[in-house]
Parts: C-alpha cells; structure tokens; sequence
C-alpha cells in the first residue's frame, strides 16, 4: 500500500487534537472509534514527509468507511487474520459488524450499514436475532453479488473478515437444518470455498457463532460434517487437505468446499445432524 495518498484520501480534512497520541514506535497510522465516529489516527510524517512531528486524527467520512474497510480487510489477509498494531478492538468490530449488517440486510437497505455510528451498529449486532431472515438476506446476497457490494465497490468473499464470515455460516447453517434451503447450503460453500489458508479457516470455525465470540473449533466443523452424505464428506476433506499455509495461495488449491444437492436426496444425514446436539435450535 502506497500510503500517504491512499489514507488521507480516505479521511476528511477535521483534525482531532491528540487522537494520534497512542500511535506507537513503527505504526504510521491506527483506527480507532472516538465520540462515536471511526477515527484514522496518523504520523505527521506519514502525510508531510520526513521531519514533520507529531500526529493527528480525521473523522473518516461515512461515505468513505467501506474504503476504510476495504484495505482493513485486504491487510489482514496479507498477514494470514493474525494481528494489525495500531487498530483499535472497537473500530474493527465495527467494520466487522458493519460488513455483516451489509450483507444480512435486504438489498434496499444494505447500503445504509455504514451509514450508521459506532453505537448503532453494536445496538444492531446486540439486539439481532431472527437467524431465518437473516440467513435468507445472507444466501440470497451473496449467491447474486458473489461479494461483499456497497456503493458499487465490491470486496472479495474470501477478504471477509473471520468475526463476520464465522456468524454468516453459523446463521446459515443453523436455518439450513430447519429448512432444508438448497440456496443456503450453496452460500454456505461459497463462503467456505472463498478461505485460502489453514490458519484463516480455523479462525473462521473459532468465530461461527452467533456473536462472534471464540468457541471451539473442532465442535463447529463437526457441525459442518454433520450436514453431509459420504461424497461430499470426501469432497470437504480433501478441500480442507489442499487448504495452504500460504496465505497467500489459492483457496483449497481450486477445489469447492463440496458439491450440493437436493437436500431431500439426504434428508436421513439433516435429520440425524438435528438430533445431534451440535445445533442450538434457535433459528
């Protein structure tokens, strides 16, 4: 990434005072979330070249937070979902969060998610509850776009954060085993057909809950085997076999995930995996 021009491109010009002054030794630039805005916090350096001092704050427009989100999430993939210094916990649940209401929101309203403060996002992803319509919005978005689409930008299936694709299959798996919609067991393959690395789709198994919160990995792909019949069991192993240590390789070497079917043609596996203890039933 270029730097200077990419970032202050994405910032307003209303400086901050002192929100820069937790940058530490090595970090050019940080977000954080202040007075219930998304802050993007920088050395002065960084914008006015060697020599200048200090560091300052912009409010990041509402309009230009997808960018924002955008290279977060195109970063994070480089390091393989590990750690970025100098973003703030509160700011990436808010673009995690944010990504997740874009693409579990109706088409007519899903623009509006960054439209939102800080608060009234976490109010959102606090209060969420109805997993049916949800992962209905969810499958249906995501089979059409095929990515993550708002205001004509488009952000790869495979970039999602694991906080936001760990509760996109969490919600579509559980309403798959309720409904037995064919159109939810495809999103739930896109997705997991979009990881590259080992490491990101742990990360992902360790996020598929409904909040986000870490859970145990192994009981979430025992969920996910669960759901199906001996062929696509071989199909996923072999996906999760070619998976790379190289965040940077393809996504299961081009393998999907599994092939679906009519899930009626394996309605004996769905009924046992509804027995099996591995679902919360609150779809």
């Amino acid at each position: 990434m270029s730097g200077a021009g990419n970032w202050r491109e994405l910032a307003t010009v209303k400086t901050e005072g002192n929100l820069a002054a937790g940058l530490g030794a090595g970090i050019d630039f940080g977000l954080t979330v202040d007075n219930d805005r998304l802050v993007l916090n920088c050395k002065a350096s960084l914008v006015f070249g060697p020599g200048a001092a200090g560091g300052f704050g912009t409010i990041v427009d509402f309009e230009k937070i997808y960018d924002v989100a955008k290279l977060l999430c195109e970063a994070l993939s480089e390091v393989d979902y590990r750690y970025l210094f100098g973003v703030a916990k509160d700011a990436f649940d808010y673009i995690a969060y944010g990504i997740y209401h874009v693409i579990a929101s109706p088409g007519q309203v899903a623009g509006k998610a960054f439209e939102k403060s800080y608060e009234e996002v976490f109010q959102w992803w606090q209060l969420r509850s109805s997993l049916k319509v949800e992962a209905g919005n969810l499958s249906e978005n995501l089979l059409r776009d095929g990515s993550v689409i708002l205001d004509d930008k488009s952000l790869s299936v495979g970039k999602i954060p694991p906080q936001a694709m760990g509760p996109m299959l969490y919600a579509l798996s559980e309403s798959f085993l309720d409904s037995w919609e064919s159109e939810q067991e495809k999103a739930i393959v896109l997705l997991l057909t979009s990881i590259v690395s080992w490491h990101q789709f742990v990360e992902v198994l360790e996020h598929m809950s409904s909040k986000a919160a870490k859970v145990n990995a192994a009981r979430n792909l025992n969920r996910l085997n669960s759901i199906l019949d001996g062929r696509q069991q071989d199909e996923f192993n072999q996906f999760i076999h070619n998976l790379s240590e190289n965040p940077l390789g393809n996504a299961g070497d081009g393998l999907v995930a599994w092939t679906t079917k009519n899930p009626i043609l394996k309605k004996d596996i769905l009924v046992a995996a509804h027995d099996s203890g591995l679902f919360d039933g609150i779809a």
